[in-house]
């Protein structure tokens, strides 16, 4: 098959739908298949540095900055874009993004008649990804809401099938009344390059004197509740005396979270790594750093980075709520991320436990590249052979 992703979020951006399209677009092309992606040009650009398969086709368009968030682009249509596509001939178009690209997948899969799959991987009606926006007053964000999901009911229905990563974020789209069916595949990981980094972690830990940590990756952002994280790390950490947190990734709660540790007086045991290309995160092991990996977020519509801290035998403490609920429902409990002592006192049992449940190890495999791509060909191959444009 030949398949075109339009995407308006790609690297240097860091994060899950980056990660998701990358691992998809190797995994496909090392079945045989013909990828092209289109997506913002941001510059100087490296395939080899962000762990993109040379079989994978790139078209790079001139864009500007989003705003919303750093290396966010909005890509500017052109007709050497059209041209492009047309050219590459392609049997599906597969879309990440509502936004300028989204629409540009859409006229040109409907001229071409070209069935046309799109990607819903956030929760773009989350009041936490609302503020994110900054565009909305406090006030208005319930109608906000209702207005946003107006328009992704329209986007979503011009497309021929709906790819999730979760049940859960199945159940948030349904109640808008789709017209075509929504597919659960999961955001893939890739379990034996994560084992791979084994021992290079190991060695990083030693050197930086880690004996027992608790671990995030993720952006540093306002709706993935890190600073009730560092609260509750802060009361375990008065437990066990020799408890550090690992902090992985960027945003715009960095600065914030910096004097939050300063004032909870934790500054000492925060190990700040900051952004990590995804590559760089299997190679060096980062995921064992950590014991326990902690997510308090309760807008994840999977946690991709939780997945694959299990796959690295981490034990999990995260939000009984949406995706982080969904991965751990029957293999380890969620807890109330407002309750700080709860919190606290369910890391320092799992840090004293010191070995994660092997359910947990298992249900990370679940989410194995392998088996998302057969689903994801599975998907491709119901659309072509029922030939619905």
């Amino acid at each position: 098959m030949r398949i075109v992703f339009f995407t308006e979020t790609f690297a240097p951006a860091v994060n899950g739908v980056v990660t998701t399209l990358i691992l998809y677009a190797n995994e496909l092309v090392a079945r045989g298949h013909h990828v092209l992606i289109i997506a913002p040009d941001h510059g100087d650009f490296s395939k080899n540095a962000w762990g993109i398969d040379s079989r994978v086709q790139l078209f790079l368009i001139p864009s500007f900055d989003g705003k919303v968030y750093p290396n966010f682009r909005i890509g500017i249509p052109t007709l050497k874009l059209h041209r492009i596509v047309k050219q590459f001939h392609p049997d599906i178009v597969h879309s990440l993004s509502p936004l300028v690209l989204g629409l540009q997948a859409i006229i040109i899969a409907k001229r071409s008649h070209i069935p046309i799959v799109t990607s819903y991987l956030t929760n773009y009606t989350d009041e936490e990804s609302l503020k994110a926006l900054k565009q909305f007053p406090r006030t208005l964000l319930k109608q906000a809401q209702k207005n946003v999901g107006s328009v992704l009911k329209w986007y979503l229905n011009m497309h021929d099938a709906i790819h999730v990563p979760s049940l859960d974020t199945q159940h948030d789209i349904e109640k808008w009344g789709l017209f075509h069916p929504i597919h659960i595949i999961h955001s893939p990981i890739l379990c034996d390059e994560l084992a791979k980094g084994k021992k290079s972690g190991e060695k990083l830990r030693k050197e930086l004197g880690i004996e027992h940590a608790v671990l995030f990756a993720g952006r540093l952002s306002g709706e993935k509740n890190i600073e009730l994280a560092l609260r509750a790390f802060a009361v375990a950490h008065e437990k066990i005396p020799t408890l550090k947190c690992v902090l992985i990734g960027n945003g715009p709660e960095r600065e914030k979270l910096w004097k939050l540790a300063g004032g909870l007086g934790i500054s000492p045991w925060i190990v700040w790594v900051g952004e990590v290309a995804h590559k760089e995160l299997m190679q060096r092991g980062y995921y064992y750093l950590g014991d326990v990996f902690l997510t308090l977020s309760e807008f994840e519509t999977q946690g991709m980075s939780t997945v694959e801290a299990m796959a690295c035998g981490l034990d999990v403490v995260g939000a009984n709520a949406r995706g982080t609920k969904e991965i751990l429902d029957g293999v380890g409990g969620g807890v109330d991320p407002y309750k700080t002592q709860v919190v606290a006192q369910c890391i320092v049992e799992k840090i004293r436990q010191k070995h994660a449940s092997k359910e947990l190890v298992h249900r990370a495999q679940e989410y194995d590249v392998l088996r998302c791509v057969d689903l994801l060909e599975e998907m491709y191959s119901s659309l072509l052979s029922s030939k619905v444009i």
